[in-house]
């Protein structure tokens, strides 16, 4: 996703000054984004703390000034499609650099900059986020729980009535089937169990908010109305 992207709609939803942003409008900003979960948060630790010891001998001094960096952020992922917060966490880091200075009779050395202290942040804040890799990627790709239904075969590529919007996403693969069957309660008359028979599998190849488009792996051509159950990513 591209920074400027998010940051124009940031802009237009009056959120990216403002800080007000939890669960719903996150879940809302996702949803205009075309994506399935937003990660935000908050930066709770960003400090420089730096310390000296040294001594001398014969007019020459030597101290050495050990500066630490701290990064701690928290951390929540939130659901586009329904606003539950997927998962949360938190990550603490650390970066420390030492620099010996040395002075002559008074004449002395210069000791960190600004370009070291940000180096210094940035490998603390990367600390913090490293923490955290994991569980985030153990959350991987959901698989949608919503079937779709074929609406178009043309050519050999299969057109759904879902798309990312539903979670439906390039590269995933569905099965279709066919009802040849309805099951229905004896007393109420209500459907119980839907019976299909097995079409063909079909690979999506593109996705938009709307709808989806794919092609045919295995089996045969299916027909406009067939079902499709994702099966795998």
């Amino acid at each position: 996703m591209e920074r400027s992207r998010v940051e124009t709609i940031l802009a237009e939803q009056n959120l990216g000054q403002s800080g007000r942003i939890d669960s719903s409008t996150a879940a809302k900003i996702g949803k205009v984004l075309g994506v399935e979960a937003v990660v935000f948060g908050s930066v709770n630790q960003f400090d420089l703390q730096k310390q000296e010891s040294g001594g001398g001998l014969f007019g020459i001094a030597a101290n050495v000034e050990e500066e630490d960096a701290f990064v701690g952020l928290n951390y929540r992922v939130v659901s586009t499609n329904t606003g539950d917060i997927l998962t949360a966490g938190q990550g603490k880091g650390k970066a420390s650099q030492s620099d010996t200075q040395v002075s002559v009779f008074g004449i002395g050395s210069a000791g960190s900059d600004t370009e070291n202290q940000t180096k210094l942040l940035t490998l603390a804040t990367e600390e913090s986020l490293k923490q955290n890799y994991d569980k985030l990627a153990s959350l991987g790709p959901a698989v949608p729980n919503q079937e779709a239904l074929v609406a178009e075969v043309t050519d050999g590529k299969v057109v759904l009535d879902r798309g990312s919007g539903d979670r439906y996403r390039e590269g995933m693969v569905v099965s279709i089937e066919r009802a040849t069957n309805e099951v229905t309660d004896p007393e109420t008359g209500k459907a119980i169990r839907r019976i299909t028979d097995s079409i063909a599998r079909v690979k999506l190849t593109q996705a938009d908010r709307q709808s989806s488009v794919g092609k045919i792996i295995s089996g045969r051509p299916p027909q406009r109305g067939d079902i499709a159950k994702p099966v795998e990513q």
